[in-house]
């Protein structure tokens, strides 16, 4: 839906109707904000924070986002400062309690403080295409979670403490420059999608045959040399799972993706110098047990 950009200032805006405001989109105002939070977050403005429960800063060139914990006594729900120049955030975001949702993508963060994973509410974190190298340890205190994106970073490992996340149903990391996957990740119970291409894998735990509500596995475009193990087909109860495993080194497929793989419904390992008949198989919830085809 087309909305139309407020063309009044920041100071004109937080004026008008401040005690029922539920939501600002403040996007795309660089000349105002002039890199930082000044213009918005002041004490005069604090009556008109009262009902707020979505804040859009996104395109902003804003370099800092500090003054953010004047909202710390707001509903604010969703916060988005994605789009900006942002190399770090303070802590003070942690007092943000109400907090469910935070876009932070489009940055060059490098790090996130501890404070962000203790956000009691926190349902969906999005930090893609960022410059993160490394996690909290305490990623697992963020029990809230449902989404994780982090993809388009630098990160080369994966805290083992994710495994904590007893909520997450949907997991990001692709783009990055990850070897190996942290076998916590067969303790996500309720993980749907999992999103590992573009890394530098050059395998697939077993393990992740736990993940018995896993729908979507992307692991394309990683020097894979080798399909999972059959415990990771056997052991998993999804009757609807797909998987790409395109572009990939796996030069041969063995006999079981047709005789006991019967929980695939699509399964895609185009541009591989396999050995078999055929790439891409797509059965709309039949058996694996019919002939692949290109």
């Amino acid at each position: 839906m087309f909305v139309v950009k407020d063309l009044r200032k920041i100071p004109v805006i937080m004026l008008d109707e401040a005690d029922s405001r539920e939501e600002l989109r403040l996007g795309r105002r660089s000349a105002e904000f002039q890199g930082s939070l000044k213009v918005l977050c002041s004490l005069d403005n604090l009556p008109a924070f009262g009902n707020l429960r979505r804040l859009s800063l996104y395109d902003n060139q804003l370099q800092s986002v500090d003054r953010i914990g004047i909202l710390a006594n707001s509903p604010l729900q969703v916060l988005d400062i994605g789009y900006n120049l942002l190399t770090s955030l303070p802590t003070e975001i942690g007092t943000l309690k109400n907090l469910e949702e935070l876009w932070v993508t489009n940055n060059a963060l490098e790090s996130i403080p501890e404070s962000i994973l203790e956000l009691p509410k926190l349902r969906m974190l999005q930090l893609s295409n960022n410059k993160l190298k490394i996690l909290p340890s305490n990623l697992g205190n963020a029990s809230s979670l449902e989404v994780l994106s982090l993809d388009n970073n630098q990160l080369s490992v994966v805290p083992h403490s994710i495994g904590q996340l007893s909520n997450l149903k949907e997991l990001n990391l692709r783009g990055n420059k990850l070897t190996e996957l942290p076998l916590s990740l067969s303790q996500l119970a309720q993980l749907e999608i999992l999103s590992v291409n573009s890394n530098q894998l050059i395998t697939l735990p077993e393990c992740l045959g736990a993940l018995q509500q896993l729908k979507e596995l992307y692991a394309n475009g990683n020097p894979i040399t080798n399909w999972p193990g059959n415990a990771f087909i056997t052991t998993h109860k999804q009757s609807n799972l797909r998987i790409n495993l395109a572009c990939t080194k796996i030069t041969q497929i063995p006999a079981e993706v047709s005789s006991e793989w019967k929980i695939l419904t699509h399964l895609n390992w185009t541009e591989n110098d396999t050995k078999s008949e055929g790439n891409l198989l797509i059965l709309s919830g039949t058996p694996c047990a019919n002939t692949l085809k290109k």
